[in-house]
């Protein structure tokens, strides 16, 4: 079995020079890991939570550290405008995550959206279609290793979570059969102060694919912050 913690990146904000903070991407994505891996992956992250935050190292109860995040937009905002020590921080903080899914034979996966300057972007159809898009690729994955799985992504509202499930179930449950035969269940919520693999989630979407996406695909792109 298979678990996939997803989360996201960027908001649905219209790309406009009027707006300099606007996102000019949306990254929805996460990674999947064996269930095996699941409790090794967490034990190893929360060691790399205390490596960073050595002020974590003295916490008298295990929920301290679970509880205390690193935010991947902020690991971002330290590799473009941090200073020397806090980019090669960084730098360090990312390599160190990748080495560790790797170890712990997860794949990451996402969808990526670019916005166009001045059109509007429609957040409220996006994001499902990339949760769809992602539970076809968790899929495609299962079906090749034979496995089963369940997606967790991190909560938002209930207006913004029902459609995620929504167009999950109806693939599951339409007439002419599942095309999601390996996803056992549509996917459920988790919050990150809580579930602590969202945490990862949003460090591998925020500190490393959005960046990617905007040094890929909109690098003439100056104005925006």
């Amino acid at each position: 079995m298979h678990l996939c913690y997803i989360d996201e990146a960027g908001n649905g904000q219209t790309l406009d020079p009027m707006r300099p903070d606007a996102p000019p991407v949306l990254v929805v994505g996460g990674f999947t890991v064996p269930r095996a891996q699941v409790k090794s992956l967490t034990w190893a992250f929360l060691d790399v939570k205390k490596h960073y935050r050595p002020q974590l190292r003295k916490a008298d109860q295990l929920s301290e550290v679970i509880q205390h995040e690193i935010k991947g937009s902020d690991v971002r905002k330290n590799l473009r405008a941090g200073n020397h020590g806090w980019q090669r921080a960084a730098m360090e903080l990312v390599a160190s995550l990748l080495g560790m899914l790797e170890s712990h034979e997860a794949r990451i996966l996402a969808r990526v959206w670019i916005k166009e300057e001045g059109l509007a972007f429609d957040e409220s159809g996006v994001y499902p279609a990339s949760v769809a898009a992602l539970n076809e690729t968790f899929q495609a994955q299962l079906a090749h290793e034979h496995s089963r799985g369940m997606m967790v992504l991190d909560s938002r509202t209930k207006v913004k979570n029902a459609p995620n499930v929504h167009c999950v179930t109806t693939r599951k449950y339409r007439t002419g059969g599942d095309s999601l035969r390996g996803v056992i269940e549509s996917p459920v919520f988790g919050h990150s102060d809580t579930h602590t693999l969202l945490q990862l989630a949003d460090l591998v979407v925020s500190s490393l694919l959005f960046p990617i996406a905007c040094h890929a695909y909109l690098s003439d792109v100056t104005w925006n912050v």
